[in-house]
Parts: C-alpha cells; structure tokens; sequence
C-alpha cells in the first residue's frame, strides 16, 4: 500500500522511529503493561496499515469494523492504532455512521489533509 512521497510532501510516518510502546490506563493488569511494550516494535507498521486502509476508502471513509475485516487485524490491534492516528490529526470522525453487522452505528473515519487538526 506505501506510495512514494514528493519531496513536498510532509512524511506522516518515518520508519522505525514511529514506534512507540502502547498507552495503558492507570488501573489495568499487568499483562496490558506487557502487551503495550510487546507492541512497540512494530506500532509504526500496523498505524501505516490503518492509515492507508482509511485513506484508500476516501470520502466513504471505513468504520474500525471494516477495517479490521480489510486488513485481517484483530479489534486490539485495530483500534489502538486508529486512535493515535486520530489523536495525532491523521484521521478524524466524519460525522457520519454506518450500521455494523450486527446493526449497531458505528463511527466512519476518514484522513485528513496532511494531518492538520
């Protein structure tokens, strides 16, 4: 999925350096201290998958539901993912939801320009 990228053209994710252990809430168990820093080295990877997989959709932009189908990702990897693109401006709820397979709404992203907020 990678293009190249004009040498106007910001670089939203430089490699290797963009990988970063997983954030943790204050009052979870161990093992999700554990999974997070297991997820570090390959967090830039998986974020460049999600990323791509909602900009190839466009306007139509993707639910988590249907990027998880699209890339064969598990909902713990998927989302994690989606939300530090989110946080970092790369992606943004479209206002616009679509029902899932078992018919609740859901959310549809859709990237940025940029990664400008």
């Amino acid at each position: 999925m990678s293009r190249p990228v004009a040498p106007n053209q910001a670089i939203l994710f430089p490699p290797a350096s963009d990988n970063r252990p997983g954030k943790v809430r204050r009052d979870a168990p161990a093992t999700s201290s554990v999974a997070a820093l297991a997820a570090e080295p390959v967090s830039g990877q998986r974020r460049r998958w999600v990323y791509e997989c909602i900009q190839s959709a466009g306007k139509w932009g993707r639910t988590d539901e249907e990027i998880q189908t699209y890339l064969k990702m598990n909902p713990s990897t998927e989302r994690p993912r989606r939300i530090e693109l989110v946080e970092s401006g790369h992606v943004r709820d479209s206002g616009v939801r679509r029902p899932t397979r078992s018919g609740r709404q859901a959310n549809v992203w859709v990237a940025t320009d940029g990664g400008a907020r």
